[in-house]
């Protein structure tokens, strides 16, 4: 006699069960299956037995005493009739999935990453430092991101329409893109694309350019390193949630300031804060 791992029973215990290799449709009362933890069970498996309870005796499963439960978590336990397991605009991970499975769920519906093209527009020889933080900053966000580098004006045009042909957005990055008469309205412009100035009453800020190239949106945000990471906070990450099928969030927290400090009014501003 030896021990074997859990088995499947078609019947409950005690009793004595043929061991099969495979049930051909179900489980008949007189058979058994080895099975590992946690995996599906056969079709009529009407317990599960310990493998420190169990013998293999002459091809033969022996269980000898009675058991008080069968061992087997049903489909969807976890969860009330009717509850809701996962909901819809949640970004899905492992804890979803192995709810969704636990639940029989085959499937679940759902919009893949949005693919991301970043460029900066830069006709200097100094590299702008926004690229760096705006890759960072994507890089964690729920899109595929492809970093185009720095682009002189003159190119413009040609790297737009490669970009909108391979992605479903186009993010640019700069320390000035002008308002109607600068250089990505006007090649948004040229190409055939409408473009559209966004301003808001908001320090640090510059205006936002938006247009679409067919059917992929653009989205410029131009100012200092850090006039750039806070559009990209307020506009940007929203934005591109709603790309992915996202639930709208804050990423903000409501905080009271230690301090006083005169401003202008009629605008919002926006002021770094390090936790220490």
């Amino acid at each position: 006699e030896m021990c074997i791992r859990d088995s499947a029973l078609g019947a409950p215990p005690p009793g004595r069960y043929r061991l099969v290799a495979s049930p051909s449709d179900r489980l008949a009362a007189d058979e058994a299956l080895t099975v590992n933890s946690g995996e599906a069970v056969p079709a009529g498996t009407a317990s599960v037995v310990l493998s420190d309870r169990a013998l293999v005796k002459d091809g033969e499963i022996v269980v000898r005493e009675a058991q008080a439960k069968d061992n087997i978590r049903r489909r969807g336990e976890e969860a009330e009739p009717g509850a809701i397991l996962v909901r819809a605009g949640k970004r899905l991970d492992a804890r979803h999935l192995a709810l969704a499975a636990a639940a029989g769920l085959r499937s679940v519906e759902a919009r893949r990453r949005p693919r991301l093209a970043l460029l900066a527009l830069s006709d200097e020889a100094a590299a702008l430092p926004h690229l760096g933080i705006f890759n960072a900053l994507l890089r964690s966000a729920s899109c595929i991101l492809t970093d185009l580098g720095a682009v002189r004006s003159a190119l413009l045009e040609s790297v737009l329409l490669r970009a909108a042909a391979s992605h479903d957005a186009v993010v640019i990055v700069a320390e000035s893109l002008g308002a109607e008469e600068g250089p990505l309205a006007a090649a948004l412009g040229r190409i055939g694309g409408e473009p559209i100035i966004l301003r808001g009453a908001l320090k640090p800020a510059k205006p936002i350019i938006t247009g679409r190239i067919g059917a992929v949106p653009i989205l410029g945000l131009a100012g200092t390193a850090y006039a750039t990471t806070v559009a990209a906070h307020l506009f940007l990450r929203p934005w591109l949630g709603s790309l992915a099928g996202l639930a709208a969030d804050d990423p903000f927290l409501p905080a009271i300031a230690a301090f006083s400090r005169p401003r202008e009014g009629g605008r919002a501003e926006a002021l770094p804060v390090w936790s220490l």
